[in-house]
């Protein structure tokens, strides 16, 4: 058996190298000890073939899919795509991969969505195309978070065909999805692997491993026990596969049946599948009447086939991060609603306070810049509630599959914060200036500036919560961050005096409600306000770098 695996992977591999593994092992710590979940795993597979990892769970099906992907870092071994690291192969935008588990952004369309991930990649489907593929055309204009369970596992379908990959990993990927569904599914599969797309997929159902692979691969305990054609797995699983045409008789009785299984209503590709997850591009039958082709690919439907580059896909994301801000009510009224009702509430009754609490700042001017330091503040460190959702999705490892640079993910997050708070400044000096606060241009500029730069903390404790903190828990972390940074730094009153003064001036948030100063004429921070600022600044930076490089950091070859 041995010597004939060994045949195989050398005959598959002398066509053309597509996937290759060597000795690769992976053992996790765990509570109870070691547990090796991947074990000298050795597999080949040639760039065009279709091969099934077929195992129960639990096999290490999954392990070796993270391992050959670059999530994870192997213990020992090697893994090469096409000749070349997976990281390569990555960066060329070559590999699409729908993973067992994982959830899609809210607060975009499907369209949206997809087309976010067209934009990461150099030489992506048109987005009209993968959404035919996937057979979610009719719910094209949906919000993400309005799909079922079947929907949701088609339309992550799609995002790992926009790329036009020439590697397809799938991960149990029929899961959720009906026997329709399914039958469509695989015929998209077929029709990719007629394309000579390398595809790779993990299940449980010998079935259909047997219909749908060229080879398939049998693993046990993390070892791979036999590598062969269905028919000969079959011969040494013993089980078998019985086609029936049994009108009126459900499937759930058939399984009540001695020796089965599993049964299964198979509807024909012909009449149950939808027409548009047969038809791909390249192929005449899919052009809507009235389009020209071009390159084989519909034209009417055809978008520019380059994502643009790193900068551009950098702006298409943050333009669809904005999307996403402003589509969320919560945050709408945590971070803009909520400081501005209180403002109003606190400054309006002192508006004619020109020294409130000895602090020499009139009411509206100090509470303007109060509320905007509690409202820009939870504008940025929001930014950690949604890091940490977006991991619980999965939507991090989506990403890491990407041409998306390495930190991009970062800087948009960041920058989809400083928006944030922008807004939240503009808005409370909009409520200032009803107040009347009446400031020179240079004097709002000087706040403004030091506002921005007075969060660059923030911003980092909002990336780093995001990336240790589970999804669950980040939420009431931020609220109390916020809520304590900002009573200790005079937000509500000012601090003169004593050593609640002395705990203050060594907060940022303190500094940032010092900002008032400006108002009057006061010289803003002065050096001891600077030097808290970047202490702060430069710690949580590096504790944010660390967690965001352990999180999204691609695993070297």
């Amino acid at each position: 058996m041995d010597r004939m695996l060994t045949m195989l992977q050398e005959q598959a591999t002398a066509v053309t190298p597509g996937i290759e593994l060597r000795a690769l092992r992976k053992t996790y710590r765990t509570p109870a000890g070691p547990v090796a979940a991947v074990r000298d795993v050795d597999l080949a597979v040639a760039a065009g073939e279709t091969v099934a990892l077929l195992g129960p769970n639990g096999a290490g099906k999954s392990t070796t899919i993270d391992l050959l992907l670059g999530l994870e870092a192997p213990d020992a071994g090697t893994v090469s795509l096409f000749g070349q690291p997976p990281a390569d192969v990555i960066a060329r935008g070559k590999i699409g991969a729908l993973m067992q588990s994982g959830g899609l952004l809210p607060h975009l369309t499907v369209r949206e969505l997809v087309t976010l991930v067209a934009g990461l990649h150099p030489t992506p489907l048109a987005v009209n195309d993968a959404l035919a593929l996937a057979g979610v055309e009719e719910i094209a204009e949906r919000r993400t978070e309005k799909l079922s369970g079947g929907q949701t596992q088609r339309v992550r379908f799609a995002l790992s065909l926009v790329g036009d990959p020439e590697l397809l990993v799938l991960d149990e990927p029929t899961a959720g999805m009906d026997v329709e569904a399914r039958q469509a599914f695989w015929a998209t599969a077929r029709g990719l692997a007629g394309r000579h797309r390398t595809i790779l997929f993990a299940t449980h159902y010998l079935e259909e491993a047997d219909v749908y692979a060229d080879r398939v691969v049998l693993l046990a305990r993390g070892r791979v026990v036999a590598n062969g054609s269905p028919a000969e797995i079959k011969a040494m699983v013993g089980t078998r596969t019985i086609r029936a045409t049994l009108p009126g008789v459900p499937p759930e009785w058939l399984e009540r049946l001695p020796g089965v299984t599993r049964a299964e209503r198979r509807v024909g590709i012909g009449a149950g599948a939808p027409r548009a997850a047969r038809r791909l591009p390249g192929d005449a039958r899919h052009r809507r009447p009235g389009s020209r082709a071009r390159g084989g690919v519909p034209g009417a439907d055809r978008r520019p086939a380059t994502g643009g580059g790193p900068a551009m896909s950098i702006l298409l994301y943050f333009r669809y991060e904005l999307t996403r801000l402003l589509r969320n009510r919560r945050l709408l009224v945590f971070s803009f609603g909520f400081p501005l009702a209180l403002y109003y509430a606190v400054a309006a009754p002192n508006r004619g306070e020109a020294d409130l609490a000895g602090s020499g700042i009139s009411a509206p001017v100090y509470f303007m810049v109060g509320l905007a330091t509690f409202g820009t503040m939870n504008a940025v460190l929001a930014v950690g509630g949604r890091i940490s959702s977006e991991r619980a999705l999965g939507w991090n490892r989506l990403l890491r599959l990407t041409p998306l640079p390495s930190g991009a993910y970062f800087r948009v997050k960041l920058l989809t914060a400083y928006a944030g708070a922008l807004l939240t400044i503009a808005l409370l000096y909009a409520a200032g200036a009803t107040l009347g606060v009446r400031l020179r241009f240079e004097d709002w500029a000087a706040m403004t500036v030091l506002l921005l730069v007075g969060l660059t903390p923030f911003a980092g404790l909002g990336v780093l919560l995001g990336h240790v903190l589970a999804s669950d828990s980040v939420g009431p972390a931020i609220g109390g961050t916020t809520a304590l940074l900002a009573l200790l730094g005079g937000t509500w009153f000012p601090i003169t005096g004593g050593t609640m003064q002395t705990i203050a001036e060594a907060l940022p948030s303190y500094w940032l409600v010092r900002a008032s100063q400006v108002g009057i004429g006061g010289a803003g921070w002065g050096v001891t306000g600077w030097a808290v600022v970047a202490a702060w600044s430069v710690a949580a930076a590096l504790a944010a770098g660390w967690a965001y490089r352990r999180d999204t950091e691609r695993v070297p070859a």
